[in-house]
């Protein structure tokens, strides 16, 4: 490939570099959310930072939809499904959201300087599946967390 085709959208038309922060303590905690319904409905969940001193990494994961044959769709609605996901300091009220198709996870990360250690998060996450069977999902947070940080659903359960 000619280096000039990088250059502009012929070939590429975005770069995510991704990278795993573990030999720094940066460690997950997750929500799996499954079977939900086949609407279009908003979930929420709650967070409490641990430490201030650590980027938070919020994302939310489905099935990839080339990973579910074609069949197993429901009938005329093979599509791709939209997924938004909306991250909000509790105490500052500061807000970060993405909006996209749902076939990357491209996360939303939250700068040590935009929260204070104990500070909860509300994260707000709406589906559109698109037809897809596979209504399952995880919420997923990566940062300096321990053992005792947990993301809990509305009714305040964590898994």
């Amino acid at each position: 490939m000619p280096s000039s085709n990088l250059m502009d959208t012929t070939c590429i038309s975005s770069i995510q570099v991704g990278h795993l922060r573990d030999s720094e303590g940066y460690t997950s905690t997750w929500f799996d959310e499954e079977a939900v319904t086949s609407a279009s409905e908003e979930y929420y969940y709650s967070f409490k930072a641990p430490i201030a001193n650590s980027y938070l990494y919020f994302t939310v994961e489905s099935f990839f939809q080339i990973y579910i044959p074609e069949g197993c769709w429901e009938p005329g609605e093979f599509g791709m499904p939209l997924v938004y996901i909306q991250v909000t300091n509790q105490r500052t009220g500061e807000q970060w959201y993405q909006y996209y198709y749902e076939s990357y996870h491209n996360p939303i990360i939250v700068s040590p300087d935009s929260y204070e250690a104990n500070d909860d998060f509300q994260i707000s996450i709406y589906w559109q599946w698109g037809g897809s069977t596979t209504r399952d999902f995880t919420v997923k947070v990566y940062g300096l967390l321990d053992e005792n940080t947990w993301i809990y659903n509305q009714d305040g359960y964590a898994n």
